[in-house]
């Protein structure tokens, strides 16, 4: 004996359940697809040609349309449209009094249960009305009443006066009104006033205005309209004509709640209407979240980078290695691993900028001096037992290879030597070293080096004299004295054709005319021990615990003295270090803590 194990429902897909679904055809024929698995009595699906008998019952088991024909059965499963034979199809009045179909195989019984077809078949009776179908004539005079049609707020219209139309509110309802095509002025008046609304800027909703708006002057049915505030105790919106300028409340003053009045007028007829809104406070970078790190530090410069979900940081004072923090959850930043840098042997070595390429971390160590390459694709796969996947020897760089910078393409590295003029490059492919010596001048970028379009900048001169800038052109293979800006420099950061230096006291702004011309642009208080940027913000570590900006929207009219503070003092913290920034979130090491702790600082809204 055969037996019908589960019927499959068919709904763009095929989903196993035990009530079929019936899925019409587009055509005029009402056919539906049905389809099941079939097994024999021991388990085992079917793999042959079988006759298959379907009839199709009412609620009181009467047989409304029955077929027997051949059915391919292919590992157990079967497929097939019923109801499109032309000399048996499914009346369209079977649909509405089905309610099970029967299925028999070769001959024996019927299985049971039958399989029940709820109200599914049911709705193929709508395929017996065609498109364009309903005309007027197939409606019955009187057949719509008033009762089913929705006037204003909903209620039912009552029968109209001679000669008048059906009018559209514009909310989905209906009136009765004139056949003229004006309308009276009372009646634009309430139509331009139901149909009023506010269009806030680009992300702005009434719960969460940020900026200014316009607001409409003119109603569709001719009414005028005026605005004012109707309460805005903190004057936080300026209304002039349709434009709204907003103010925003200070960052923990808290939002602020306004309303806006808008009188509506057409001739003598006039009305109001209220719009509330809410001013959000202005955003204030603020502490996401922190997690203890046993780590100190000697020195005053970062060694730090963002890569994906790592933090990566290497401070002196601590076994000489790179600590990695997994900051996938900006509340519960996790201390993944701490990297053993085993060429690294005392603390003034330790490195002052490393590199990520790829899926690559370049930390290099002095002592050797060699290079040191982490797989950082996944930082949560890390431990303090991760070793490095390349050590690549730097020799004869010098003692002092503490910084790192890539070319614009990752194509190489550049390594730079305080106490000497030698410059490291290594190949990315292959990790492959050359050393590089100036033809002239004198080159030296151990405390800081960075790259742009075929120029190293780092500190040093033809003196060696470390508050000094200075430039070496690669393909040229020369080096000179670009400026003594007359402070020990930090950090040296590009922003489009725009070099910061950052110094113990002063960050300085050069507007580079060529790779080795410059114009001082502006000068600004303040220590730049890093600098990183965020769109039209550059970042700034000036010391303790303070997060200061500098709007550089418009940088070629840059004032000197720009940078604001915008987070003063966190709660919780003592001095900023080893700051990096994925645009959207500060990473800082705070080493003054007992213990350390490693930050997390939301920096934009």
């Amino acid at each position: 004996m055969k037996k019908i194990i589960s019927i499959k429902s068919f709904i763009y897909a095929i989903i196993w359940v035990s009530i079929p679904y019936v899925l019409f055809a587009s055509d005029p024929a009402n056919t539906f697809t049905f389809q099941g698995v079939l097994q024999d009595s021991d388990g085992a699906p079917i793999s042959s040609t079988v006759n298959m008998v379907f009839k199709i019952y009412d609620s009181s088991d009467n047989i409304l349309w029955t077929q027997t024909q051949p059915v391919q059965i292919v590992s157990g499963e079967f497929h097939l449209m019923l109801g499109k034979s032309v000399s048996n199809p499914i009346g369209f009045t079977v649909n509405e009094q089905a309610r099970y179909i029967g299925v028999a195989v070769d001959g024996d019984p019927e299985m049971t249960p039958r399989q029940e077809v709820g109200g599914v078949l049911r709705a193929g009776v709508a395929l017996s009305i065609t498109d364009n179908a309903i005309t007027a004539s197939k409606i019955a005079d009187n057949a719509i009443a008033p009762l089913k049609l929705a006037g204003p707020n909903g209620a039912a219209l009552t029968n109209g006066m001679n000669g008048q139309v059906l009018i559209s509110n514009g909310d989905g309802t209906f009136r009765w009104g004139s056949a003229s095509t004006t309308f009276t002025d009372q009646e634009a008046v309430a139509l331009d006033k139901s149909g009023l609304s506010i269009e806030y800027a680009s992300g702005d909703t009434s719960d969460a205005v940020t900026q200014d708006f316009s607001l409409s002057d003119l109603g569709l049915y001719g009414s005028s309209i005026t605005w004012n505030e109707s309460l805005d105790t903190g004057n936080n919106v300026v209304v002039s004509g349709n434009n709204v300028t907003v103010t925003r409340p200070s960052a923990g003053s808290g939002d602020a709640e306004i309303t806006l009045l808008a009188t509506i007028t057409k001739s003598g007829q006039s009305d109001t209407r209220e719009f509330t809104m809410t001013i959000a406070q202005l955003f204030a970078p603020g502490i996401t979240g922190s997690v203890e790190v046993s780590a100190s530090s000697v020195g005053s410069y970062a060694a730090s980078g963002i890569y994906g979900n790592g933090f990566y940081f290497a401070p002196s004072g601590n076994g000489y290695v790179v600590f990695v923090v997994d900051v996938s959850d900006k509340s519960a930043p996790i201390l993944q691993a701490k990297l053993a840098l085993p060429n690294v042997t005392t603390g003034y070595q330790i490195p002052k900028k490393m590199e990520i390429v790829g899926n690559n971390l370049y930390v290099p160590m002095s002592d050797g001096p060699t290079l040191a390459v982490f797989d950082i694709t996944d930082p949560s796969t890390m431990n303090d037992s991760t070793t490095p996947t390349v050590t690549v020897s730097l020799t004869g760089l010098g003692s002092w290879a503490r910084t790192v910078v890539a070319d614009d393409t990752g194509t190489y590295l550049y390594i730079g030597n305080t106490g000497g003029s030698n410059i490291g490059r290594v190949t990315v492919a292959d990790n492959s070293f050359t050393l590089l010596t100036p033809s002239s001048g004198y080159f030296e970028a151990g405390e800081y080096i960075n790259y742009k379009n075929g120029y190293l900048y780092g500190h040093g001169s033809n003196s060696g004299a470390e508050p000094d800038l200075c430039y070496y052109d690669i393909s040229g293979n020369t080096a000179g004295l670009m400026t003594s800006p007359g402070q020990y420099v930090n950090s040296i950061e590009f922003y489009g054709n725009y070099m910061f230096i950052g110094m113990s006291g002063q960050v300085k702004i050069y507007e580079l005319t060529a790779p080795t011309t410059y114009t001082l642009n502006s000068t600004h208080s303040g220590s730049g021990y890093d600098i990183d940027f965020t769109g039209t913000t550059a970042v700034i570590n000036t010391g303790g615990s303070n997060i200061s900006t500098l709007d550089i929207s418009n940088i070629a009219s840059l004032s000197d003295n720009s940078i604001v503070t915008v987070a003063s003092s966190l709660s919780g913290t003592s001095q900023l270090q080893y700051m990096a920034t994925d645009g959207s979130y500060l990473f800082f090491l705070d080493y003054m803590l007992t213990p350390a702790k490693v930050f997390v600082v939301q920096l934009v809204e």
